[in-house]
């Protein structure tokens, strides 16, 4: 039955497992595609059937036009099974990470948002400089990036000089050897420095010269 119907929609997306969004479903008339990437309208109905969790976080944050960064402690492979009606994608996405004991830990300074643990003390690094030393990007996108070369890449868009220490990499590191990935519109390279470095546990200090130096954060007593 389901797939007879997913395939009689052609408004429904289908993502891996089985992630419907029927954006016209229960609309008496066609929907416009103004009306279907508003962030502000309600979306009659989504239906997630043993999605991955990122790919359902992911969906719902592109719909809601929502910078984040999934902290690297969060399970990535867990399946999920979630139908709702009549939520905007930002309702569906703020239930969904309820529903499985995660929340966006907003950080303004930078505009993207980090989802994590709702039990997690995040400690959000104030970063007034973030908005005003570069110009804004458009877009940013990077799929399954080693972490430190998407700093580098970064710092390069800014024109910034960067040393990574090298333990942040190292197979021994805690971290593991991370990469990253991540869709973030009108942020400046500075914001996105910022948000990957929090994320990841680092520190980032900027030396009299400009260079920007990354370390793992010390360990508390």
């Amino acid at each position: 039955m389901r797939n007879s119907l997913a395939a009689s929609r052609s408004n429904w997306l289908q993502l891996p497992g089985i992630l419907v969004i029927a954006l016209g479903l229960l609309s008496p008339r066609p929907v416009t595609a103004a009306e279907a990437q508003s962030t502000t309208n309600p979306i009659p109905l989504i239906v997630m059937d043993e999605v991955p969790l990122t790919d359902a976080i992911e969906s719902l944050a592109r719909m809601a036009e929502i910078n984040y960064i999934l902290d690297p402690r969060v399970p990535s492979r867990n399946a999920i099974t979630m139908r709702l009606e009549n939520r905007t994608a930002e309702a569906a996405l703020s239930e969904l990470l309820k529903k499985h004991s995660l929340t966006l830990a907003q950080n303004p300074d930078t505009a993207i948002a980090r989802v994590t643990h709702a039990t997690e003390q995040v400690h959000v690094v104030s970063c007034p400089d973030c908005k005003g030393t570069n110009a804004v990007e458009p877009l940013i996108v990077m799929s399954d990036v080693p972490l430190d070369q998407a700093i580098l890449k970064i710092a390069e868009r800014a024109r910034l000089s960067v040393s990574i220490d090298k333990r942040i990499t190292s197979p021994s590191s805690p971290l593991g050897q991370p990469s990253v990935s991540f869709r973030w519109k009108q942020v400046t390279s500075r914001q996105a420095l910022r948000a990957l470095v929090d994320n990841y546990d680092l520190t980032m200090t900027e030396s009299p010269g400009g260079t920007l130096s990354i370390e793992p954060k010390p360990k508390e007593p």
